[in-house]
């Protein structure tokens, strides 16, 4: 094949296969395609197409992803929008029922989240900046406002503080965040090692917890069909992007590894503080087994997960939501709704065995409340209906498992060989709106053993596609968060 291409030519025979990476450069040059055309493809696309890959240009920040593009857009029409209601082009619609005044209203409201919004859309980057080089990065389910505290402290200088911000979070947290990581197809293999790892990491145990966090990190991404190549986390020039992802950006998780991976050829018996795995694998940093080593690498592997859940999407961009007037009135009085709510909203205070049963027939219990959808589900555990048991389960607890693989999941995993005998509701906590808790005691055949044990179920109100959702919106149901695992 020539090698004198021509651009055109090049995105011709790009677009009529797909070219990873690291295959072979289609011009004929023996090269790699990303040592080769790759950046001359990416510079006479569009910015359109270039949200398809984030790699695509080496100047993009996480702020240019598509989902912050299209909140811009959505605040430059409110803009429009409000001059169009101020100067009275919308004055016909009052005959229509348009409460153009309150309209207006709400539109300033909108508008006045614009500054919010840009410290939203440019919080990720200043925090890859500043953390980068200490092994974190920013990604989909890190706790906002940790991030946000521990920019301002760096922004400020003072990085060490701000670290032990990121610390304290993600400790507190790593209980729901390894429940959170279990659903995943490729780490239920592994949930054995990640509970024994969750273990040693509690009993301070960081020698052995990190040496499985390299296991457990590596074996995921190699089990991630839906990676090019179904290399290790760690493999030579391994390249993990999505397009409109923050872990999976150009600047996350493909910098972060070739940090950790960068060679080491050179023992020491300095501490450190930064999970190095050629330095630590190879025998060379000796003094690696601190809590600071092992949070990095719990964080490494959420935003992993963050990273692999936007790639298995894999959805084509579209172009960016141009803003629409109705919609804008529907949502704003949806929020106006869900406001009202927030505001009034009380946990319900229930007394045991008084204003609850402490077991009984679901329809004993409220309709739609969270008890009632928990009490379903053990019915249906009762009458071996795994089907509608996987219905109670929250909505990612399954990841994108057809409705027989979920069905197979339970009778073979969780419930395999249990039967449950009796319940007994023991307390009822509201948290939220969307959040109720709920400790019972469950009575369980096990073969010819009946095991006895209290649970602590966390409810959460979730709208079909699982986006959470306030109770009283009704436009979801009740799911099982979490407390399956202890069953």
């Amino acid at each position: 094949m020539s090698k004198n291409y021509s651009n055109k030519s090049r995105r011709i025979i790009k677009n009529k296969m797909k070219i990873g990476r690291n295959d072979p450069c289609p011009c004929g040059s023996g090269k790699k395609y990303k040592k080769c055309c790759l950046n001359k493809d990416t510079k006479t696309s569009t910015n359109f197409n270039s949200y398809e890959n984030n790699e695509s240009d080496p100047n993009q920040k996480i702020r240019d992803n598509y989902s912050f593009q299209k909140f811009a857009q959505l605040f430059e029409g409110a803009k429009a929008a409000k001059i169009a209601t101020d100067v009275g082009f919308l004055d016909g619609l009052r005959e229509l029922g348009l409460d153009v005044e309150g309209l207006s209203e709400n539109l300033s409201e909108m508008i006045g989240l614009e500054e919010e919004f840009e410290m939203l859309a440019n919080i990720n980057d200043i925090f890859n900046e500043h953390f980068l080089k200490r092994g974190w990065i920013a990604h989909e389910s890190i706790n906002f406002t940790a991030m946000k505290k521990a920019v301002e402290l760096a922004d400020n200088g003072h990085l060490d503080e701000a670290e032990e911000v990121l610390i304290d979070v993600y400790d507190e947290n790593l209980e729901l965040s390894v429940q959170m990581m279990r659903w995943m197809e490729e780490i239920r293999p592994r949930n054995e090692l990640l509970q024994l790892a969750y273990e040693d990491y509690c009993a301070e145990r960081y020698h052995s917890c990190i040496l499985m966090l390299f296991s457990i990190i590596d074996g995921f991404v190699a089990d991630t069909k839906e990676i090019d190549g179904n290399k290790c986390f760690f493999a030579e020039g391994e390249e993990i992007y999505a397009w409109d992802s923050i872990a999976a950006h150009q600047t996350g998780l493909t910098e972060l590894r070739k940090l950790l991976y960068q060679n080491r050829g050179k023992t020491t018996t300095d501490e450190i503080d930064i999970p190095y795995r050629n330095g630590i694998l190879h025998g060379r940093d000796l003094k690696y087994a601190n809590k600071k080593v092992a949070i990095k690498l719990w964080a490494t592997l959420f935003a992993l997960r963050d990273g692999i859940i936007a790639i298995k999407k894999g959805k084509k961009p579209e172009e960016p939501e141009r803003f629409d007037l109705i919609k804008t009135a529907q949502l704003i009085k949806e929020n106006e709704i869900r406001k009202n709510l927030l505001k009034e909203w009380k946990p319900r205070e229930l007394k045991n065995y008084v204003d609850f049963p402490e077991s009984g027939d679901s329809s004993e219990y409220p309709d739609e409340s969270p008890e009632k959808a928990l009490v379903e589900f053990f019915e249906y555990w009762k009458n071996n209906n795994f089907g509608k048991m996987a219905e109670k389960l929250n909505y990612r607890f399954f990841g994108e498992d057809t409705l027989g693989k979920k069905v197979f999941e339970l009778k073979t995993g969780i419930f395999q060989d249990k039967k449950i005998k009796s319940y007994s509701i023991l307390s009822i906590d509201d948290d939220s709106p969307m959040i109720s808790d709920i400790k019972v005691n469950l009575t369980i055949q096990k073969e010819d053993t009946e095991i006895s044990k209290d649970i602590n179920f966390r409810m959460i109100y979730e709208k079909e596609d699982g986006e959470m959702e306030l109770s009283g919106m009704k436009n979801g149901s009740w799911k099982i968060y979490m407390g399956i695992y202890d069953i």
